[in-house]
């Protein structure tokens, strides 16, 4: 039987982690907050005075925020379905097909794992730009128009491009973990009773390995949301990640209000999307019981 520690122990022997935690997370985010209402000033000195003007700023229809905001959510949440469909269908693949080479290949599709995002986002930038090895390729085969922008272009396709090949190795990890945890026996059950094999991986494993799916596609989706190396070098002059947006604001305009702001919207997004997350997670995990 475990020994029971009283709370005031275990309080004082967790103070340090809690108190270096609370400068370099918790204290930040408090005056990212208070500066969001102008009640801190981390620019030049302002008496502190509560305002809305920020908000009432950022949330101007006419205004370049909202904008911002979307782009920086529809680009991500594509670049998401596109992860999540390669990452499945390679999951699947990897799991129930044995071949010669397999460990060689599988080494190989984890490489983005090893590269930082910023050289990553540099190599495609090299890769995708006009004159650019995939981008004459691309054009030589007709598939687009030898004068389309593929990246610094509005539509951020070369952040998506970026993106998908950073991120979907991740995916393919959590899904094949989750595969290995569901039991055999019930595919093998399945094609016993006449099942073909993608009729048995879309009625039993997908929605047995429907919580590491769904994971994988948060994780994926909130590090794109408020990445910053990709968009800045792949990305266009407008429309640009709420992330480029906070960084001109501090460095440019010394607008660190609405930087606050922005960042703000940002810690809510994320919460709002992980609570979702939770919600959708103990649906299933009800059903499944």
């Amino acid at each position: 039987m475990k020994p029971k520690v009283k709370f005031s122990v275990a309080l004082l022997y967790l103070s340090p982690v809690i108190i270096f935690y609370s400068f370099i997370f918790v204290l930040p985010l408090i005056l990212v907050f208070l500066q969001s209402f102008g009640l801190y000033s981390l620019g030049p000195m302002k008496p502190p005075k509560f305002t809305l003007e920020y908000y009432l700023k950022f949330f101007d229809l006419k205004g370049p925020y909202l904008e911002s905001l979307w782009f920086s959510f529809w680009n991500s949440a594509l670049a998401t379905v596109i992860i999540s469909v390669i990452s499945f269908f390679l999951a699947i693949f990897f799991y129930f097909v044995n071949f010669k080479g397999k460990s060689f290949v599988s080494a190989t599709y984890k490489i983005p794992l090893f590269i930082p995002y910023l050289i990553s986002a540099f190599a495609w930038w090299n890769l995708l730009s006009p004159g650019g090895y995939a981008q004459r390729l691309l054009a030589a085969t007709g598939i687009v128009n030898p004068n389309m922008l593929l990246v610094n272009d509005p539509n951020g396709i070369g952040i998506i491009v970026a993106n998908v090949w950073m991120n979907f190795p991740y995916m393919v990890l959590l899904i094949t973990g989750t595969l290995k945890m569901i039991d055999p026996t019930l595919i093998e059950a399945a094609r016993t009773l006449g099942s073909t094999f993608w009729k048995s991986i879309f009625k039993i494993v997908l929605p047995l390995s429907m919580p590491g799916f769904l994971a994988g596609s948060i994780l994926s989706f909130i590090g794109m949301f408020g990445a910053f190396s990709v968009a800045f070098i792949l990305g266009a002059s407008w429309p640009q990640y709420m992330s480029i947006s906070i960084y001109n604001d501090v460095t440019q305009f010394s607008e660190y209000g609405m930087a606050s702001v922005q960042s703000v919207i940002y810690m809510i997004s994320a919460i709002l999307i992980t609570y979702f997350y939770t919600k959708i997670i103990a649906r299933l995990q009800g059903e499944r019981r």
